[in-house]
């Protein structure tokens, strides 16, 4: 009887796939990491240990708004990941309770490294 279910017992142990990662493994593993904001020794893709210096705001002259529920959205620098680009500002429909924030570096997971957060309303 044992001979018989030995093959069986064979087969599901294989078919069951890998152990599950220990706690110390899932600690280990980088992508487990980032995917809940845990430090990694390695950085996001696009992060940058010394990331270049934001360039300083240009002079705009804000034109005249148009008829209608609009706001003033500022120009800023955006990072392309070589370089900046200084986007116009625009006016866009009025939305209340939120305020314009511009794109900035933040730390990344990885310590000593900044990934790009574009900027946008919130």
């Amino acid at each position: 009887m044992i001979t018989r279910a030995l093959p069986l017992l064979l087969c599901l142990a294989a078919c069951a796939g890998p152990p599950p990662l220990t706690l110390e493994q899932q600690l280990n593993d980088n992508a487990f990491n980032r995917a809940f904001g845990l430090p990694t020794e390695t950085p996001s893709p696009g992060a940058w240990k010394h990331p270049p210096p934001v360039p300083p705001d240009q002079i705009e002259v804000i034109p005249r708004r148009p008829r209608g529920a609009l706001m003033w959205q500022p120009s800023s620098w955006e990072w392309t990941g070589r370089d900046y680009v200084w986007v116009k500002g625009t006016y866009v429909p009025k939305v209340p309770d939120i305020s314009f924030v511009r794109g900035h570096w933040e730390p990344d997971t990885a310590p000593e490294y900044f990934v790009w957060t574009r900027g946008g309303w919130q």
